[in-house]
């Protein structure tokens, strides 16, 4: 018989109690015990189905386990216990991968720079010198200006050699297409001079009855001197004839011989100021000064219509014709007493007008 040896909780004495009793007796101190193994003894009937339930619970413990992880990085909540075992299998929704962020093309600033160089050479260049501090700010302008000047010059020629002759028509009725070489005419003031003449004080003063001279220097033309109106030359050479390079002509003086380069607006083939029997053709060819002296019964009037008491023997200033079907065909500057050197445009019969210059 197996003995199991305990202390009596009184006394501590040794007993040696048997297992199969559930009481115990000192003989110390006669204290009764009554013993609880703790230890229980299971008959399990069906042991093979209650195996099989928890093999079973433990796998199903294990996949809520699993989900319950995976759900949490999803923030998906599984349902209630008491319906899961109702509810379909649920597949819990998985995120949508994000897209790959598109590959960047590798940018080619070379070619921009290139570009920069060809087209726009001062700002590149600019922003090399910015960045160059080596050199002084005086010397980085100096070198943008003289390179500048440089570029501009290039594209001028280039430009200018590129371009074909064009037709385009200019005052006195020139035209780019037209050849002069060898042509006999006369130097006279264009369009720009005759406002000159219009907006000054006395547009009678011969000294302002002057046409420009030039000279070609490096890409660029450079007035000289001028020449005085109505100058008799024949026409040597021309040159030009772009939209972006006007014509010029070297014309050679008839009385001294001496040669002069004017714009070709300055140039007429014909002595138009000599046309006193066709005057109502001769100011669509340039300026001329006349007389007025009423002896139509057309008299003058003002761009509203109205007639104008104008004196006899004042002179005016013809700047053109009108193109409409009128008595009054030409127009011209009249500067009354009292304007304040201020003209006064009105419209004439050509009757009525003497060219004086």
């Amino acid at each position: 018989m197996k003995l199991i040896e305990l202390l009596c909780p009184r006394c501590g004495a040794v007993l040696k109690v048997d297992p199969s009793n559930t009481q115990a007796h000192c003989e110390h101190c006669g204290a009764v015990l009554l013993i609880d193994y703790e230890v229980r003894t299971i008959r399990v009937e069906d042991a093979e189905e209650v195996g099989y339930n928890f093999e079973k619970g433990r796998q199903r413990a294990q996949a809520e386990a699993k989900k319950a992880s995976s759900s949490s990085q999803t923030h998906y909540t599984p349902p209630p216990r008491d319906d899961y075992r109702e509810s379909p299998k649920y597949n819990p929704p998985r995120e949508t991968p994000a897209e790959p962020e598109p590959v960047k093309k590798e940018r080619r600033p070379w070619l921009l720079w290139l570009l920069g160089w060809i087209f726009i050479f001062p700002l590149p260049l600019a922003m090399v010198m910015s960045k160059h501090k080596k050199l002084g700010e005086v010397a980085r302008i100096s070198i943008m200006a003289a390179a500048s000047l440089i570029y501009i010059s290039v594209f001028l020629a280039v430009f200018n050699s590129v371009v074909p002759v064009m037709p385009y028509h200019l005052s006195n009725n020139k035209s780019y297409l037209t050849n002069y070489r060898g042509e006999s005419g006369y130097v006279v003031i264009s369009e720009r001079e005759e406002y000159i003449i219009k907006n000054s004080d006395d547009f009678q003063d011969k000294e302002l009855w002057t046409a420009p001279t030039y000279k070609y220097i490096g890409f660029f033309w450079i007035k000289t001197g001028s020449l005085p109106h109505k100058t008799e030359v024949v026409v040597r050479d021309q040159l030009g004839g772009h939209y972006s390079k006007p014509s010029y002509l070297l014309v050679e003086r008839k009385d001294d011989k001496s040669r002069y380069y004017i714009a070709i607006q300055n140039y007429s083939s014909v002595p138009y100021w000599t046309w006193q029997d066709r005057i109502d053709s001769a100011p669509k060819y340039g300026a001329l000064i006349a007389e007025y002296r009423q002896v139509s019964e057309y008299r003058p009037v003002n761009v509203n219509g109205e007639e104008l008491e104008i004196p006899d023997g004042t002179i005016v200033l013809l700047t053109g014709i009108t193109s409409q079907k009128t008595e009054r065909k030409i127009y011209a500057e009249y500067w009354a007493e009292g304007s304040g050197g201020r003209s006064v445009m009105v419209y004439f019969n050509s009757d009525d007008l003497t060219i004086v210059y």
